[in-house]
């Protein structure tokens, strides 16, 4: 089931730390990498970004990277969101010119503004398969990298580069489809702050109008 929500589809970017000229480290079989940051707006958060290269070639071929959203410092609460790509779509690893991948959720992570949210990224690939790329002088004070190689979550002071692109709540403009799971979350948690009456508001609309329709269809002789 879903339901229509008052929210622009605009995708708009949020946080970001875009110098590259480090590598961070390698999310391989034996260790998955984190990043922490601060959301600036409120809203779902749709896509993340990040510098990620393959740096096994043929290891990267079959393999998925999985990034998943988690509220507060690794390993956090949630999952909020998952989504993986396949190794194929990720570049090869050529140091501080490697491009951004585009990390996108069919299922958005609720976002709220001033919390601290973690981006954690693993792989099914074998030893030595992806490097992530960022800046070892933590030039982006909202957040810090972690490493987990089996022993629990390290933090290292440094930034991956990364870009966050959140869709914000507002009355009217451009409706979204949202998942009706992802409305009761929001509205149990109070995960959308100040906007928790816009989305009551929504579902009490929609559930009107989902009944109104099922009044007016003629019956069946």
């Amino acid at each position: 089931m879903t339901l229509t929500s008052f929210v622009y589809a605009s995708g708009t970017l949020d946080q970001q730390q875009t110098n590259e000229n480090d590598a961070i480290n390698i999310v391989d079989s034996t260790q998955s990498l984190a990043e922490t940051f601060t959301a600036g707006l409120t809203g779902t958060l749709t896509e993340i970004d990040v510098v990620i290269g393959c740096f096994n070639g043929p290891a990267c071929v079959s393999t998925t990277v999985t990034m998943q959203i988690f509220l507060g410092t690794p390993p956090g609460t949630g999952p909020l969101a998952s989504t993986s790509l396949p190794g194929t779509s990720i570049p090869l690893d050529t140091g501080a010119t490697t491009p951004f991948s585009a990390f996108t959720f069919s299922t958005p992570a609720p976002e709220v503004s001033g919390n601290l949210y973690s981006i954690i990224l693993s792989t099914n690939g074998g030893s030595l398969t992806y490097q992530l790329h960022g800046s070892k002088a933590h030039p982006y004070a909202l957040g810090q990298s972690y490493h987990n190689s089996g022993s629990g979550w390290v933090a290292e002071g440094w930034n991956w580069a990364f870009k966050t692109f959140v869709t914000t709540a507002a009355v009217g403009g451009q409706l979204q489809p949202i998942n009706a799971a992802q409305v009761l979350y929001l509205l149990v948690t109070r995960q959308v702050g100040e906007y928790w009456w816009l989305l009551a508001a929504a579902v009490i609309v929609a559930g009107c109008v989902v009944l109104a329709r099922r009044r007016s269809q003629p019956e069946k002789a």
